[in-house]
């Protein structure tokens, strides 16, 4: 029920909400000579002066701001500029005259609107300014009204829907076409650009409203062409390369949740989450998206899009000398992602490159490879590069060859991505000339002392002769026949032939070709998918192409969006590269299908088997599995004393599912030394406490339920432990660690077994003696194939 409000108050109200949308039915004085045309001109000028500043209101007798009416009042204000809104964007609702009339007088408490606007009225007001950017711009209104609405929307961080919704306007007057063809504005533009993308590692979905705001004025070709060049380098170097190389390392937490979202969406109907919810969990790739499908729109024939293109190369440059150190990138880290990113874009660029330009960038990958051995992915792209420029550009062939003369000599270690690719420059012409130089720099290195050098110049060598052949090069071959033949002799000796046919079916020398598959496709997906980045790396060609309208953005590059083949994608990761990526285990199923025949270490998944529980109230689909299987297997370990003994015994329980383990209390859980090596193994494993005394009593509770008491003992009537078959329901005792099991323990025993040993110490400790036990049962037991 409203509260009860008197004919004195409510006057009052009246009196406040007639101050702040006074309705005239005259022209204001000012205006007199002002031709209005319709009804729709004086509409306009009624609600646009008569929204009176606070302190008109303040000045009323009587006023005192209540909840009731401080509500009244903001709702008022914000349906005033929501108004205003719409007179602004619907133009053809009043004259010329009187919008630029609206349009003068907005301006002039505009500022002080933003800078005092509340949460209701928040997004109306930055609408509104965002609608008058070309006249705000115009009036050298535009820094300052940037400045004061990054500060207020910062107010409103609390609330990461209106935020976001505040900096997308935000992010549509900093980029305005108006202000970004103004030289005297990049600086500001610089400095807001570093705010919002620091704001926007924090706050997904920033970036992508940035890159968006930036790439719409972009995408117009008279904006294009009228972007001074001095603006035009600055502009790509410190805004644009940013977007292409935006994105963070997701914390752990961040990645489960990724991981779990991605799994939603690839179940289609399946969850109604998928139906009734959306997911912003792909907002930071949207960004590099927007910019990549950018960069896709250049046009090689338009001097414009090859400045942008020069601009942005150099940008690159730039960015990647600042993220390169003195010390070698770990996998997947922020700086291994920013260098892949950056080159990525790079061969988007290529195309689109004079000579002068080209050869910048033929040194520029040189020297990446010769300064330090790089991670896959960056190496790949880099190879790549060189190759592609030197198929471009032939006379660029004596420069790959003199840096790779001056790369051997500095650092061995790059000789291999040389030969990779003056390969694959080889295999790619007809001419003899090129061909036999390549052979001539190969050679040499078929006898290095260095084996993987030696190995790569292997490859090469026999790659390059069978093109020779492929295309009936006769000087050549020729020409080279003895050394052939005498390499091939050594290469299929012994293990060296096994290497360089392992090597020889690296998707690299294999069926990459680096013209057929320089594809958009190849650059984003395939390319990281083979060089084992992760998988949040992995940007399919339908998600770039869907990121902008293509009426907006048509794709004008001459490099195809798919392979024309599906070889690199039924391809599967080098083993260097699994190597180099630190790889415990193959992906399952066929996600790599065609694997080579590696014997590499594989970690066990537990949560496979807890799955069922976890999932069974949220009916996952295909999931269920059986619950843990639990042997029948006691193992007594009351005589211990020592806690490390005791821990590493309970995480061999756990590993091996024992029914019960028996400590001499349960204290030595809290024990720091029995934690590091159980590794929370307890909390999986029954444990129960039996104290020394009481183990006889307890052992002959055991004997009444069926069980098997076996010793672990070494007695004048021990059987050995590979003769000895487990009943399913045994119990092993466990003596203590220098006085074993007491003689009037062993009477009560069914069984003494012992471990067969053939050294001079014959002596085991005990925590190894129960894990063989544990293992010999569960050989029997559990490891056993069910049937059925």
């Amino acid at each position: 029920m409203r509260p009860y409000l008197d004919q004195k108050k409510l006057a009052w109200t009246l009196q406040v909400v007639a101050a702040t949308l006074e309705i005239r039915y005259d022209v204001p004085s000012d205006n007199q000579g002002t031709e209005l045309k319709h009804d729709g001109d004086l509409s306009c000028l009624r609600i646009v002066h008569n929204i009176p500043p606070l302190t008109q209101r303040r000045g009323i007798e009587g006023y005192k701001s209540t909840e009731f009416t401080s509500n009244l009042l903001l709702e008022t204000t914000r349906s005033c500029w929501s108004c205003i809104d719409v007179l602004i964007t619907k133009k053809e609702l009043g004259s010329t005259s009187s919008l630029a009339e609206i349009e003068s007088t907005v301006e002039a408490f505009l500022t002080e609107a933003v800078s005092t606007l509340g949460r209701l009225n928040a997004v109306h007001v930055f609408q509104v300014a965002v609608s008058l950017a070309p006249s705000v711009v115009k009036a050298n209104l535009w820094q300052e009204l940037v400045e004061l609405m990054w500060r207020s929307s910062s107010e409103f961080r609390k609330g990461c829907d209106l935020y976001r919704t505040l900096i997308g306007y935000l992010s549509d007057l900093l980029f305005h076409r108006d202000a970004i063809v103004k030289p005297d504005n990049h600086k500001f533009i610089v400095q807001i650009s570093q705010k919002l993308l620091a704001t926007g590692e924090a706050a997904q979905g920033i970036a992508a409203h940035m890159a968006r705001s930036l790439i719409m004025p972009l995408s117009e070709r008279a904006v294009r062409d009228a972007l001074p060049s001095g603006t035009l380098d600055e502009l790509m170097q410190d805004v644009l390369v940013p977007l292409l190389m935006f994105g963070y390392v997701f914390r752990k937490q961040f990645k489960i949740v990724q991981d779990t979202v991605e799994y939603i969406q690839h179940s289609g109907t399946t969850y109604s989450t998928n139906i009734l919810l959306e997911s912003n969990w792909d907002a930071d790739q949207r960004a590099r998206a927007i910019t990549l499908r950018f960069l896709l729109s250049l046009n090689k024939e338009k001097s414009s899009d090859r400045s942008i293109a020069e601009a942005t190369v150099q940008g690159i440059r730039y960015q990647y000398a600042k993220c390169t150190g003195d010390r070698r990138d770990f996998g997947n880290s922020q700086s291994h992602r920013y260098k892949t990113r950056l080159l990525q874009a790079f061969l988007l660029l290529l195309p689109l490159l004079d000579e002068e330009e080209c050869l910048l960038s033929l040194s520029w990958l040189c020297k990446g490879l010769i300064k330090d051995h790089q991670q896959p992915s960056v190496r790949y792209i880099q190879e790549w590069g060189i190759a592609l420029i030197v198929i471009f550009h032939p006379n660029f062939y004596p420069h790959l060859l003199k840096h790779f003369l001056e790369g051997s000599k500095e650092r061995v270690g790059c000789v291999g991505s040389f030969l990779a690719s003056l390969t694959h420059v080889a295999c790619t012409t007809e001419e003899e000339e090129v061909l036999s130089q390549a052979i001539q720099y190969t050679l040499p290195w078929c006898m290095a002392q260095h084996f993987n050098t030696r190995l790569y110049a292997q490859v090469s060598l026999r790659k390059i002769w069978h093109h020779c052949q492929a295309i009936n090069a006769t000087a050549v071959l020729d020409k080279y026949e003895p050394m052939q033949q005498c390499l091939q002799f050594v290469v299929e000796q012994g293990s060296a032939a096994r290497n360089t046919l392992n090597m020889l079916n690296d998707f690299y020398f294999k069926v990459f070709h680096p013209v057929q598959h320089y594809t958009l496709q190849t650059i984003v997906y395939d390319l990281p998918c083979l060089s084992l980045l992760a998988n949040d790396e992995w940007l399919t060609v339908d998600f770039i192409m869907g990121a902008i309208d293509s009426s907006i953005l048509p794709v004008r590059s001459e490099i195809p969006l798919h392979n024309m083949d599906k070889v690199l994608a039924e391809s599967s990761p080098a083993p260097w590269v699994i190597k180099a990526a630190g790889e415990t285990s193959f992906p399952e199923d066929n996600e790599v299908s065609g694997s080579p025949v590696l014997n590499v270490q594989r970690k066990i998944t537990p949560w496979k088997s807890m799955i069922s529980e976890l999932t069974a109230p949220l009916d996952l689909p295909d999931m269920a599995e059986p619950k843990q299987q639990r042997g029948g297997l006691i193992l007594v370990a009351s005589l211990i004393d020592k806690p490390p003994n005791l821990g590493g015994l309970c995480r061999t329980c756990e590993v091996f599912s024992v029914q019960e383990y028996v400590v001499p209390s349960l204290a030595v859980l809290e024990d720091q030394t029995f934690n590091s090596l159980s590794l929370t193994a307890q909390q999986w494993v029954p444990v129960k406490e039996v104290k020394p005394d009481n183990i006889a009593e307890y052992l002959r509770t055991l004997q009444n339920e069926g069980y098997t008491l076996v010793a672990a003992e070494q007695t004048a009537n021990s059987k050995k432990l590979s003769e000895y078959s487990f009943p399913e329901r045994t119990a092993v005792i466990l003596g203590n660690e220098r006085e074993g099991i007491p003689c009037e323990l062993l009477q009560l025993l069914d069984v003494c077994v012992e471990i067969p040993q053939f050294g001079i110490i014959r002596s085991l400790n005990v925590h190894v003696s129960g894990a063989l036990f544990i293992w010999e049962y569960t050989r029997q037991h559990l490891t056993k194939p069910t049937s059925g």
